[in-house]
């Protein structure tokens, strides 16, 4: 049987298959089967755009124009390229490329029980190395 442990200081991950990751995945499987990557940042831009608005409305008439232009000045900073949007895009890269190995490979993710590890098993084997990662934790 093949076991490829990878530890951290608080966590680990536990490949049960002889699969391999690369160290991008490995550290974003680190992060947990519930992790979930967050909307592209121009979703959040478009809303923090009407919310401003809304919000510049109900300001006093002589001082709306005045923050229209700071708003705008400072959306236009956000909405220039920049590093978050390239880091999103690679995270969720990272994250259907995992998902590609775990379909392709009928492989499943599950926490081990003791500690805050992350296990990579074979769907079918998943009952029986249930007793198996419960030693190893």
């Amino acid at each position: 049987m093949y076991v490829h442990i990878i530890q951290t200081e608080n966590n680990g991950l536990i490949n049960l298959t002889k699969i391999p990751f690369t160290k991008e995945q490995i550290n974003t499987l680190k992060m947990g089967p519930k992790y979930a990557i967050e909307r592209n940042p121009k979703f959040y831009n478009n809303k923090l755009i009407i919310d401003t608005e809304n919000a510049i409305r109900h300001l006093h008439n002589s001082m709306q124009n005045l923050f229209r232009h700071l708003a705008a000045k400072k959306i236009k900073q956000m909405k220039a390229p920049n590093r978050h949007n390239t880091m999103h895009k690679r995270r969720q890269y990272n994250i259907n490329q995992i998902k590609k190995i775990l379909q392709h490979n009928n492989l499943t993710v599950a926490k081990a029980d003791k500690n805050k590890a992350i296990v990579i098993m074979t769907r079918k084997k998943d009952k029986s190395y249930t007793g198996l990662y419960k030693k190893i934790t």
